[in-house]
């Protein structure tokens, strides 16, 4: 059985945008739900409403019927894995940027705009310089570059295996009943996974990474190089 993303609340990730007349093209991906002409729509994280005028389909959409009414019917909607052009009316190009979102106007389904997540991050295994708190990095999640800081390291939740044995004493303290417990590390070293607190330099719009995958994903970079990549567990 396929899962799609269609049932959930709508989004689409631009990634580009012209003028054209009285509207906006702009281009980009559904990422979840669906649209339908004269649908209206939010763009965050400006907020401005937007109505949908016009919708053309940049790749053959998925799941097309075969004859030329279910073809005709499928064309006519934007849906989670298409690639479409919507022309949008009631905004300035100026005011839109590569990496807004196109969402309901339904303000219960809209995501957080925030600058701070909680997220679970998998280090690279050929990290150089380890990760601690402070260390500055490139978050890039879909169409957005944006530098931000460890804000906390909370804990590391597996060790490589050459390492865990000493991870492991390195990481608890003896509590006054002379039991172990787990403390704050004080970095994230080469192929661990951990919980860590993240502060943008901007707000952006992200979800929980069951709730949206795009917007709950996303890539760290240092130097040019990746350094780990992670998922959001909780909006800040």
């Amino acid at each position: 059985m396929v899962h799609t993303t269609t049932d959930k609340p709508f989004r689409f990730i631009i990634t580009d945008m012209s003028a054209e007349g009285k509207g906006v093209a702009v281009r980009g991906r559904v990422v979840q739900g669906f649209c339908r002409i004269g649908d209206r729509c939010n763009v965050l994280p400006i907020g401005d409403a937007v109505t949908v005028s016009k919708l053309e389909h940049l790749q053959p959409p998925s799941g097309a019927g075969q004859s030329d009414s279910v073809s005709l019917d499928r064309l006519s909607i934007a849906q989670a894995g298409d690639t479409v052009e919507f022309l949008v009316t009631g905004i300035d190009v100026l005011r839109l940027s590569v990496g807004s979102l196109l969402v309901p106007s339904d303000l219960t389904f809209h995501p957080r705009i925030s600058k701070k997540a909680q997220v679970k991050v998998v280090v690279r295994d050929a990290l150089k310089i380890p990760i601690i708190r402070g260390s500055q990095v490139l978050f890039h999640m879909h169409s957005l570059n944006i530098p931000c800081t460890f804000s906390k390291l909370i804990s590391v939740d597996a060790m490589p295996s050459s390492a865990s044995t000493t991870s492991a004493a390195a990481s608890k303290s003896t509590a006054g009943n002379g039991s172990a417990k787990p403390r704050k590390p004080r970095s994230l070293p080469s192929g661990c996974t951990a919980t860590a607190e993240i502060t943008l330099q901007e707000s952006i719009c992200l979800e929980q990474f069951a709730h949206c995958r795009a917007l709950g994903r996303f890539v760290l970079r240092r130097g040019g190089d990746t350094i780990a990549v992670g998922i959001v567990d909780s909006v800040l």
